[in-house]
């Protein structure tokens, strides 16, 4: 048989497990190249819900290469706010594909919309690998998130760090407050904050505050937030009704080069959860899933996981490390608030760009791999 990529490896039977961002992109990615996928989740129906993101152009990219319509609101500039006003403006311009605000409930269905019918088997309880493929799968992918259920499979436990909790919320108004293809971050003395335009005036924001308890209520925190020095961060506050505002735990875990077994292979936050500061959880979730429909192009299962595994851990590896830094240099202090609001802080904040413009690059041999897909 041939794949759509015109080589002459096999198409292989595929269970793919977990239907959020890495496994419903993988499963895209794979029916592109000809495999037979299944796709199976516990839950009765796609998920709709979920926090708002940024979707650099480094996802935004390979999923536009497979034919989704990214559904968001594009940026290419953000501002920076510190001790109560804008100090200066960076800007952020994609060498690919824009940059975009999503919701996570939007851009699953826009994927599992390119889906063929009835790829995905909703109310399916797959607890390990070899219950698929004892049943004639080939390969077996676990994008089953944090607390995955086949992980073991591939590797032994591992220890997932302490919650870093942040607050978010979606407002129906607000998004003129910033600037068109805009966002904006806001650097206080106890709290650090991001905010950013959805489609149909809409605004996403989020806070996080590392020494308030977990148990903190969102009455207590958008108190808090109401208060705020920076006055534009007040007014957001006074728009946003508190059944709005939601808890996000995230964690993150070091990954392992553990990541394949005999015809299994984890993906996604499933091998590497990683903290929100860079903003690539989702970003490496998708660049999983289309890598390893790539990689499956070699002449055996396994050969494509040992190609997958090379080229992928070095790039995990690197970011859940970076966001884990950038979260602890974020970390509100008065200290840190008085200093990046001098002239020392502005070399800091334009190094800072300049790193996210190169983890946030779109993989060129990735989508050079995806044209040639798109060609045959």
């Amino acid at each position: 048989m041939t794949s759509a990529a015109g080589s002459s490896v096999s198409l292989v039977r595929v269970g793919v497990v977990g239907a959020g961002v890495a496994g419903l992109t993988a499963a895209l990615a794979l029916q592109r190249e000809g495999h037979e996928v299944q796709v199976y989740v516990q839950a009765a129906e796609l998920r709709t819900g979920g926090f708002g993101f940024n979707l650099w152009t480094n996802a935004v990219s390979p999923l536009h290469a497979l034919g989704v319509d990214v559904p968001g609101e594009p940026f290419d500039h953000m501002s920076f706010r510190i001790g109560g006003r804008h100090r200066l403006t960076m800007k952020m311009q994609a060498p690919g594909r824009p940059h975009m605000n999503v919701e996570r409930g939007g851009l699953l269905r826009a994927i599992f919309d390119c889906l063929r019918p009835s790829t995905v088997r909703f109310d399916s309880h797959v607890t390990a690998a070899d219950e698929l493929l004892g049943d004639g799968a080939d390969l077996v992918v676990a994008a089953d998130g944090v607390g995955s259920r086949l992980r073991p499979d591939v590797a032994a436990s591992q220890r997932i760090s302490q919650p870093w909790a942040v607050w978010q919320a979606v407002i129906p108004q607000g998004g003129d407050l910033i600037e068109p293809m805009g966002g904006a971050v806001v650097l206080g003395r106890d709290r650090f904050y991001g905010l950013w335009r959805h489609p149909h005036g809409e605004l996403c924001w989020f806070v996080e505050e590392p020494a308030l308890s977990l148990e903190t209520s969102a009455e207590v925190m958008l108190a808090r937030v109401a208060e705020d020095e920076d006055p534009l961060v007040r007014e957001i506050a006074m728009l946003t009704p508190v059944d709005r505002l939601g808890q996000w735990l995230a964690r993150d875990r070091r990954p392992t080069r553990q990541i394949i077994g005999d015809r299994v292979v984890a993906i996604g936050d499933a091998t590497h959860p990683m903290l929100p500061c860079i903003g690539q959880g989702a970003c490496t979730s998708i660049e999983d899933g289309v890598s390893l429909a790539v990689a499956l192009r070699s002449s055996s299962v396994q050969e494509s996981l040992t190609k997958y595994r090379r080229r992928r851990f070095p790039v995990a590896a690197t970011r859940v490390a970076t966001a884990r830094l950038a979260c602890t240099l974020r970390r509100p202090s008065p200290v840190a608030t008085a200093v990046a609001g001098t002239p020392v802080g502005i070399p800091f904040a334009y190094g800072a760009a300049a790193w996210m413009r190169v983890i946030n690059r779109a993989d060129k041999r990735l989508l050079g791999d995806l044209d040639r897909t798109a060609e045959n």
